[in-house]
């Protein structure tokens, strides 16, 4: 997809800040996977019990989004958005300082809690910094943010951990999370204006739609956990720009199509030991 600006207005600075938060949360949810033998070899773990972090980070940022999104919905956006990328920023801090695995455990379910909130609200701030017919190029932008960090965040956060350790690797997501949350504090968000508090049901009623039906099912068959984020954007970006789905509800879509690849994950995980004793 290629995202062509206006030379005249320009792109708004705090839909990249939007992009680099993204970039932080995807290089989160994917450097655990490659820096689990240090992990494992200096927690004194199983390699199986340390994959444990990827699961629940994951689970929590899949099916976290819509209850937390719920649950938060009479708070103020702008300042859940900064709460969540800064309780991020923080969480990652806990999972490069613990000195034991229970702890890591923790702050790996708190940095899923973070991002679970901040992802959905990074999407919808983003297009309302946008003009109306700018919206689609903002979205673009917020999530190539989360798909950038599968081909370069993730490599260079293993590439940090297997050279200086993995705690560096949290601190480098950190430092990131920490970057965009400062920046986006300076410049302040404009104030938008409030929406109707929606109930759980509410949030799960784009489920019932016809296009999503029909997009999960090429999903799924085709799902991988370890490419996950670049399919599940672009189909939600398609789903979004090409019907009449409001950008609010995208989150409900990232949570369905993370959710069945969750449960793909947690299957692969499940069966991974028979299969190396075959």
């Amino acid at each position: 997809m290629i995202i062509t600006l206006n030379p005249q207005r320009g792109i708004d600075w705090r839909i990249l800040l939007l992009a680099l938060g993204m970039f932080a949360l995807g290089t989160d949810a994917f450097v655990v996977a490659g820096v689990l033998p240090v992990i494992a070899g200096e927690m004194h773990v199983t390699e199986g019990l340390a994959g444990q972090l990827v699961t629940v980070f994951s689970l929590t940022y899949g099916l976290g989004a819509p209850v937390l999104a719920a649950v938060t919905s009479r708070w103020s956006r702008n300042r859940m958005l900064l709460l969540s990328l800064g309780a991020f920023c923080l969480a990652n801090i806990g999972s490069a300082l613990a000195p034991t695995f229970s702890l890591l455990l923790l702050t790996r379910f708190l940095a899923g809690c973070c991002a679970a909130t901040f992802a959905p609200l990074a999407y919808t701030t983003g297009t309302s910094l946008a003009p109306a017919e700018k919206r689609g190029q903002a979205l673009a932008l917020v999530v190539l943010g989360l798909t950038v960090a599968t081909v370069f965040g993730s490599p260079l956060g293993t590439w940090v951990g297997e050279h200086f350790g993995w705690r560096l690797s949290f601190g480098l997501v950190a430092a990131l999370a920490g970057i965009a949350f400062l920046a986006l504090l300076i410049r302040d968000l404009p104030k938008t204006a409030s929406t109707p508090a929606l109930s759980l049901k509410a949030r799960l009623a784009p489920i019932a739609e016809p296009q999503l039906l029909l997009a999960l099912a090429p999903h799924y068959s085709g799902i991988s956990a370890s490419t996950r984020s670049t399919p599940i954007s672009r189909l939600c970006s398609i789903i979004v720009l090409r019907s009449q789905t409001s950008a609010a509800c995208y989150s409900s879509l990232v949570w369905v199509l993370s959710s069945v690849t969750g449960l793909a994950a947690l299957l692969l995980i499940a069966l991974e030991p028979n299969c190396r004793s075959m």
